[in-house]
């Protein structure tokens, strides 16, 4: 046996591990995705507080207020806190404005210790609510998403609730590019956490027991200005605290594609830096796989294709690099296809394969530029918010 087949053994054997993982997350997808259609139960018993940490978000901030103010949950049962993070702009003027109508939409303001986390934990100590909801203040939902929350708390109780985030809207190769890797990176949120292992949260659709909240410290001691939400999965898979998704069209928000090339990378740059500040063992191993294992492929396959002649094995060193490849690629597309169908709630089969091309194209960009930005995250602190992340 050459020294190349062994090579190859070992990243098929990386690769079948791969997918094994993989193949479990979508059909948790599949399994709970055929059963999010439906009307939710709207009835009283919990008290629901909802936290949009804001600044400088007066052109977004009315849409979200306009959908959260038409939730079919009762408004005796549900509270809005805008938390006005030094905005420079009218966002405190939108919220009073609507506050006049409105007599369970409230503002705070803060004056010292700003910081999105700070926002959060200043909203939560004024909430009234046993349930916390985070919302970003540029995001958008539906009608029954705090009715689906609701009953989803009601059944589990888990002190963490992951939910769905979609990305649309925008034109181009950047926008495409964000849709394609958000279907990717929800399929990984969602599945892992099925399996009860969860990798990823986010923090434009999170929600949290307020005593699971104190309990494991909040962000207390924490230097970073983002990355809430992978702080609090951290502490609270820490605390052994019971955490859950919820896969339900109703619980969808959607978020608009960053602007640009640079509005990407720096957006890149925040969440590798998020996740080398606050990796779970689990997280962290699936992003360097993510990272490290096409790679190692991509060069595998060179140095093969250099050094192995007829005679060495050949044939099966071949096969078994080219299965690796498949094994790798494969696992990826069916989850993120699993996704798509569960944002768009069906998928013609006329566009099964533009799907399929359009993963393959988002995951080969991934794989080039992911390794470079791991890279620079280690020297460069992007701005975010007028901020130093």
């Amino acid at each position: 046996m050459t020294v190349w087949l062994v090579a190859v053994l070992v990243l098929f054997v990386c690769a079948m591990v791969h997918a094994s993982i993989l193949e479990g997350w979508s059909r948790r997808i599949e399994n709970v995705g055929s059963r999010t259609e439906g009307k939710h139960a709207v009835g009283t018993g919990v008290f629901v507080s909802l936290i949009v940490p804001a600044r400088n978000a007066a052109t977004t901030l009315i849409p979200l207020l306009q959908d959260l103010h038409a939730q079919s949950y009762p408004k005796d049962h549900c509270e809005v806190l805008v938390v006005d993070d030094g905005s420079e702009d009218r966002t405190a003027e939108v919220v009073t404005g609507m506050m006049r109508t409105w007599p369970q939409l409230h503002l705070i303001t803060l004056t010292e210790d700003r910081g999105k986390k700070n926002a959060i934990t200043k909203g939560v100590m004024e909430a009234k609510g046993e349930l916390i909801l985070l919302t970003d203040a540029d995001a958008r939902c539906g009608p029954g998403r705090l009715a689906a929350l609701a009953e989803h708390w009601r059944a589990m109780r888990s002190d963490l609730v992951l939910m769905p985030v979609g990305t649309l809207g925008g034109e181009g190769a950047v926008a495409w590019l964000q849709r394609e890797e958000q279907f990717a990176l929800q399929g990984a949120t969602a599945g892992s956490a099925m399996e009860g292992a969860p990798v990823l949260a986010n923090g434009a659709n999170l929600a949290f027991a307020r005593d699971a909240f104190f309990a494991v410290g909040g962000f207390r001691g924490d230097r970073w200005a983002s990355g809430d939400d992978l702080l609090l999965l951290k502490r609270m898979l820490h605390a052994n605290r019971p955490v859950s998704y919820l896969l339900d069209r109703d619980a969808i928000v959607t978020v608009s594609p960053e602007v640009g090339w640079s509005g990407f990378l720096a957006q890149r740059l925040r969440w590798a830096g998020k996740m080398r500040a606050y990796r779970n063992t689990a997280g962290f191993m699936a992003g360097l796989f993510a990272i490290l294992f096409p790679l190692g492929l991509f060069a595998l396959t060179l140095l093969i294709a250099r050094n192995v002649s007829i005679g060495e094995n050949l044939l099966y060193t071949w096969t078994l690099l080219a299965a690796a490849w498949l094994m790798w690629v494969l696992p990826i597309v069916r989850l993120a296809r699993g996704m798509k169908r569960f944002f768009a709630s069906a998928s013609s089969p006329s566009r099964s394969v533009a799907n399929a091309i359009g993963t393959l194209g988002a995951l080969a960009v991934f794989a080039v530029y992911a390794p470079l930005i791991a890279a620079l995250a280690l020297f460069i602190r992007p701005q975010w918010k007028g901020r130093r992340v």
